[in-house]
């Protein structure tokens, strides 16, 4: 079997349909259909079995799958090295990042990075998945937690603080407002219920399952949203009504993989946003 066929039969296992793992791999069904009768040809027994189009692994086609990503390991880390090995600022530097830290600190201070670095191109994933490193789904990550995967390398830029914000309006009164609670965040749960906010339940109406959408609610005057600083500062129609809540502290961190901490492109946007974060401390922390 050569690599592309432990591709294949990886995709295969990953997928569990044809279709989706021709999708994944930018083939044809056709295509791969071919190639995996060629793989299972001369076995003593198939490596998968079939069932109204679903693939399901043999223990055998289960053992190779196995192999298979520890050839992918090797692949990566292969491409790790030849891309840490770079001394050159050309190229391409993929960012990822939540919603949040994208859309309200990433997408500030990038334009700065294209203008000092034209021959560099960077490209932002915004999401709250956390995409792998090792993989080469992303070359950098914003995470708001310690990174604990001792094959990353991280620096704190700054920790995040969270606050009360209501729609910009003379005299807001808080103790009798309405309050917009979160559904599926556990984190902001938390915070909810925690003596620093001290929200009694009859005072929650709305319920939301994201940052951006309860500034947006609260800012259209749906009550008082308990939001990170760094979004609740640049909001545009809010005003905040508590200092930085004490018990609501997080960390910002930029993380990449051992491999790739000696790349100059890498080095060079891990400077630049930690400069960027100490320029926004205000918003992060209510610190000047």
């Amino acid at each position: 079997m050569k690599w592309d066929d432990y591709r294949i039969l990886l995709a295969i296992v990953r997928h569990k349909k044809l279709a989706s793992a021709a999708k994944a791999l930018n083939l044809t069904i056709s295509t791969i259909y071919r190639r995996l009768e060629k793989i299972e040809e001369g076995r003593s027994e198939p490596l998968f079995r079939r069932d109204d189009g679903f693939y399901e692994a043999t223990e055998l086609g289960t053992e190779l799958a196995l192999t298979a990503e520890r050839m992918e390991q090797e692949v990566f880390r292969a491409e790790r090295l030849v891309y840490g090995e770079h001394r050159d600022l050309q190229g391409r530097v993929t960012i990822t990042g939540p919603e949040v830290l994208s859309h309200f600190f990433l997408a500030r201070h990038v334009p700065k990075l294209c203008a000092q670095h034209p021959s560099l191109e960077f490209e932002i994933l915004c999401g709250n998945s956390v995409l792998s490193l090792a993989n080469r789904e992303a070359d950098l990550a914003l995470r708001p937690f310690r990174p604990s995967d001792d094959a990353l390398y991280g620096r704190k830029l700054a920790d995040i603080k969270w606050a009360k914000y209501g729609r910009k309006k003379p005299g807001v009164e808080t103790s009798n407002a309405r309050v917009i609670g979160y559904s599926q965040i556990e984190f902001a749960e938390k915070i909810l219920q925690s003596k620093d906010v001290d929200f009694p339940d009859s005072q929650i109406q709305t319920y939301s399952n994201g940052l951006v959408l309860s500034a947006s609610l609260a800012a259209n005057g749906a009550g008082i949203a308990v939001i990170p600083m760094i979004l609740g500062e640049q909001w545009p129609n809010l005003t905040r009504l508590s200092g930085p809540l004490s018990q609501s502290t997080s960390e910002l961190w930029m993380v990449c993989h051992k491999d790739l901490r000696h790349s100059a492109r890498i080095r060079v946007v891990f400077d630049a946003l930690e400069e960027a974060a100490q320029e926004d401390l205000a918003m992060f922390t209510g610190e000047s």
